[in-house]
C-alpha cells in the first residue's frame, strides 16, 4: 500500500497521472480521469491492479458506511478504532467503528460502523467509561461520571448492546469520545427502542450486514445557538439539539436505506420509532454531510416500509 498528498498545481490535466516504478527501469502510468474531482480534506483511495497489458483501477470511497468528510476543519478529528482494540494500522484489519470528532465543542457529529453476527456475542456491559486513547484527553470530557445537572444521560452514539463479541470490543463502547450529551428520556425510552430494532433488523435472515451511522449536530438550520453541559470537573461540551441514525440494510448486492431523527429532548410514552423516520437523502440536505457515498442517490432518496418490519 502507498499513501501520497496531492499539492496544487496549475498544470491542467496533463499532470493527473499516478506512474509506478519497478526495479530494471521499467514503469506503468494510470490517468486519473477528469472527472475525478479533488476537495481539500477528502481521502481518496485507489485499489491498483498492475498486468502486463497495464493497470487496470477501481475507485474506492473506503468502508461504505463512513460519510464523505468535505472540507478541512482545523478543530475536526477522524479516527478508526479497530476491533482489536488499536487505532492505528493493523496487519489484518477488522474494523469496529469510525468517528468524525469535534475537538472544540468535544462531541463527535457521526460514529459509523458496521453491524452483523460477527459483532455480537455473549459478552456482557463493562462499563469501562474511559478517554479515548485515539484523542487527546484535553479534547475530551471527562466522563467518569455523567453531566452536572439533572436528565442528561452519558448517551452512546454506538451502542454497547452492539459490540459484545468480546472485552474489547464492548470496552471501546465506553470511550468518552463516543458519548454525547442525551436526554434521559429519549435515551432510555423511543432512542432505546430503536437501537434494540436495529440490532434485531441487523442479525435476521434477510440481513447480511446492516452499516450504521449515528450523529449529533448541535444547531439547526434554523437555530445556530449553541448550548453546553458541563462534566464534573468544569469542562465544557456542546449539547445536541437532535440526534440521527441512518442504515443501510444489504443482502446479497441489494441495497435497502432509512433514517430517523430525534430532538434532544423528554419523550413520554411513544416508543414507536417508525414515526420520526426520515429517508437518508433528507437528512444529508439537514445533515450537510454525505451519507453511503457509493450507493447511488435513488436507493437513498424513499424508504421502503415493507423492508423495515
Amino acid at each position: 500500500m502507498a499513501e501520497a498528498i496531492l499539492l496544487p498545481s496549475s498544470g491542467g490535466t496533463n499532470k493527473r497521472k499516478i506512474t509506478f516504478s519497478f526495479e530494471g527501469g521499467k514503469s506503468q502510468t494510470y490517468n486519473i480521469p477528469d472527472t475525478d474531482e479533488f476537495r481539500k480534506g477528502r481521502k481518496y483511495t485507489y485499489n491498483v491492479i498492475l498486468k502486463n497489458g497495464g493497470p487496470a483501477i477501481t475507485p474506492s470511497y473506503g468502508p461504505i458506511e463512513n460519510p464523505l468528510i468535505d472540507g478541512a476543519m482545523p478543530n475536526m478529528i477522524y479516527v478508526q478504532h479497530l476491533a482489536d482494540g488499536s487505532y492505528l494500522k493493523a496487519a489484518n484489519p477488522v474494523r469496529n467503528y469510525s468517528l468524525y470528532y469535534d475537538t472544540q465543542y468535544k462531541l463527535a457529529y457521526w460514529v459509523a460502523y458496521p453491524l452483523n453476527n460477527y459483532y455480537v456475542g455473549n459478552q456482557k456491559r463493562t462499563d469501562k467509561w474511559q478517554f479515548d486513547p485515539a484523542i487527546n484527553r484535553q479534547y475530551q470530557p471527562n466522563l467518569s461520571s455523567s453531566w452536572v445537572g439533572e436528565n442528561w444521560d452519558r448517551g452512546h452514539q454506538i451502542p454497547s448492546a452492539d459490540r459484545t463479541k468480546d472485552s474489547i470490543l464492548n470496552v471501546s463502547t465506553f470511550y468518552y469520545s463516543n458519548m454525547t450529551a442525551q436526554h434521559t428520556f429519549l435515551n432510555t425510552r423511543v432512542w432505546a427502542k430503536l437501537e434494540n430494532k436495529v440490532r434485531a433488523w441487523a442479525t435476521a435472515s434477510d440481513c447480511d450486514t446492516m452499516y450504521v451511522v449515528t450523529g449529533a449536530m448541535i444547531t439547526t438550520q434554523s437555530d445556530l445557538t449553541i448550548e453546553y453541559v458541563t462534566d464534573k470537573f468544569g469542562s465544557k461540551s456542546a449539547k445536541p439539539k437532535y440526534f440521527y441514525k441512518v442504515l443501510a440494510k444489504r443482502k446479497n448486492d441489494t441495497y435497502t436505506t432509512i433514517g430517523f431523527r430525534f430532538d434532544n429532548k423528554e419523550y413520554s410514552n411513544n416508543t414507536n420509532y417508525m414515526n420520526y423516520t426520515k429517508t437518508v437523502k433528507e437528512l444529508e440536505d439537514e445533515t450537510g454531510f454525505t451519507f453511503f457515498p457509493s450507493l447511488n442517490g435513488n436507493i437513498k432518496d424513499k424508504i421502503d416500509v415493507s423492508k423495515w418490519k
